[in-house]
């Protein structure tokens, strides 16, 4: 089956490529998981530690996240940025009228 001087490296390749597809699952598709009452209450506890700010610091924690290669964590704060932005623009939104 695998007798051609190619088999390495496909093996390599494939390896390298369940890596990948294993990040993309824990960054993106695993977070999904996360409930939403979950995800409003971290946003919720950083807009009144933080304020305005809130946005800045759910960065701060995806990035920290990701430099430790806590993927998954990095996609759950992936998604309270994601609700903190929506805030942002409802509140200028609604302020504009």
């Amino acid at each position: 089956m695998l007798n051609t001087p190619y088999a390495p490296y496909l093996l390599c390749g494939l390896f390298v490529l369940a890596i990948f597809m294993w990040e993309w699952f824990n960054l993106y598709l695993r977070p999904l998981f996360v409930p939403k009452a979950e995800i409003t209450k971290l946003a919720d506890d950083l807009s009144r530690a933080h304020g305005a700010d809130a946005d800045y610091y759910a960065f701060i924690e995806e990035d920290r996240a990701l430099r430790r290669t806590y993927t998954y964590q990095a996609g759950v704060w992936r998604r309270v940025r994601k609700v903190l932005k929506s805030r942002a623009l409802v509140d200028r939104s609604s302020s504009a009228d």
